[in-house]
């Protein structure tokens, strides 16, 4: 922690790295919400839609910060847009694209396991047109969900401490968290 304090340039730029990859995947996120835009109305509604998130408040104070909310909004849309796809063409491939992804956006945080549901609707709705997928299609998008959430969690299924847990190694790897002389810069009394 001394080396810290005494070399702040250092932790300059073990910060910024983080920022940028956030500001990247931002700037991917405006792109897709274009795309899902003009795939759904058209080109001026995905300029629309892009221009209204580039000047959204929270999207623009959250792209300033080593967070994961840059992440889970890039692959929450990158999710909806998979779908979108599955929609419009059906093939094996896009199912397979899109259980990925859900996947992989389940990886970043937990509560995007709820975009999956979105090819589950897009398969729904092909059905119900009649443009009939095969029901290994919607299988093989829920393997490749799982293979996506595995490589971004892998804890999930390794259990490095045997019996205990991956709950139990999460509790003893991050007491120390809890604990502000481990992450407070001064002393307190």
């Amino acid at each position: 922690r001394e080396y810290y304090h005494q070399n702040p340039e250092f932790m300059r730029r073990v910060y910024l790295l983080p920022r940028l990859f956030v500001v990247l995947f931002n700037l991917l996120t405006i792109y897709l919400v274009f795309l899902i835009g003009r795939y759904l109305a058209g080109d001026a509604a995905g300029l629309m839609s892009a221009a209204i998130l580039t000047v959204c408040p929270l999207h623009a104070i959250f792209s300033h910060f080593a967070r994961s909310d840059g992440y889970t909004a890039f692959f929450a849309a990158w999710s909806i847009y998979t779908a979108y796809e599955v929609h419009r063409k059906g093939g094996l491939r896009e199912y397979l694209v899109a259980g990925l992804v859900a996947g992989l956006s389940t990886g970043v945080k937990y509560t995007n396991c709820l975009f999956g549901l979105a090819t589950v609707l897009a398969f729904y709705f092909r059905r119900k047109d009649g443009r009939g997928d095969k029901g290994f299609h919607l299988a093989g998008s829920v393997v490749f969900g799982l293979v996506g959430f595995i490589i971004f969690v892998p804890a999930a299924v390794l259990n490095p401490h045997g019996q205990k847990g991956f709950y139990w190694w999460l509790d003893e790897n991050f007491k120390q968290l809890a604990d502000p002389a481990h992450w407070m810069p001064m002393k307190i009394d």
